[in-house]
């Protein structure tokens, strides 16, 4: 059940769904999480990525090579 003050799910992602979005696998999405520039959320032990901050590098990315 959801509460008016739970973030809707798709705002914070897993190293998982960042992998299924990607279409990478998941030692390759951790490669790439845990380089200098990517912002990650570290709570305790998990990792997690904000969805707007996957889909700016994404667009950087995409910016660098044209």
């Amino acid at each position: 059940m959801q509460t008016n003050t739970d973030l809707p799910p798709d705002d914070i992602l897993t190293p998982k769904e960042v992998a299924r979005y990607l279409r990478i696998s998941r030692s390759n999405t951790y490669s790439i999480l845990y380089q200098k520039p990517f912002p990650i959320l570290k709570l305790g032990r998990c990792v997690r990525v904000r969805k707007s901050d996957l889909l700016k590098w994404v667009e950087e990315l995409t910016k660098k090579v044209q």
